[in-house]
């Protein structure tokens, strides 16, 4: 490949790998054109793209990119990555869904998730966690939980208060009736 061109090449996929912040790297052998299609369509449902990239050229620019060497070892063969949406959470969710349909096909390389590359148990690990309005919904409960339990207790003393207050008047009522 002349040089100028794998230049332009290096500087597309700068760009488009520009502030990332997670992907996931899959191993795309076995895979035919309509089980190539169904993957991609899968992934665009989120907005997370599958590159299929020359392995050198994927190496330079991530070298280049200050990505760990370790995550960089992982691009060998036939490597696709998988980007997009909320990074390497919304690819694994996406694979995950796709992978029930077909399991034994793409297994996973590998991810980066905040400049820390993931072995494959961890990614996998990724698509167990809930998405971001359920957690954050989670997050506000855990909160509210401790507020709604002191509001319950405080309900409660005052009505036993109230009934300690009647039963001792009604001591009292009975007590001067005598």
């Amino acid at each position: 490949m002349a040089k100028e061109l794998k230049t332009i090449i290096c500087e597309g996929i700068r760009a488009r790998y520009a502030g990332l912040d997670g992907c996931v790297l899959i191993d795309f052998r076995g895979l035919d054109a309509e089980s190539t299609e169904s993957l991609r369509a899968t992934l665009r449902e989120q907005g997370v793209e599958m590159n299929v990239l020359r392995n050198r050229l994927a190496k330079r620019v991530f070298e280049e990119s200050g990505v760990p060497r370790d995550f960089i070892d992982l691009i060998e063969g036939p490597t696709a990555v998988l980007f997009g949406g909320d990074g390497a959470f919304t690819a694994t969710k996406r694979l995950a869904s796709w992978r029930k349909k077909n399991p034994d096909l793409a297994p996973t390389r590998g991810g980066l998730l905040d400049g820390r590359t993931l072995n494959p148990s961890e990614v996998e690990q990724l698509a167990d966690i809930p998405e971001p309005e359920v957690l954050r919904s989670q997050v506000c409960g855990m909160f509210l939980a401790p507020v709604a339990h002191v509001a319950s207790c405080a309900r409660n003393l005052t009505g036993h208060f109230a009934g300690c207050v009647k039963a001792h008047h009604e001591e009292q009522s009975g007590a001067e009736g005598e």
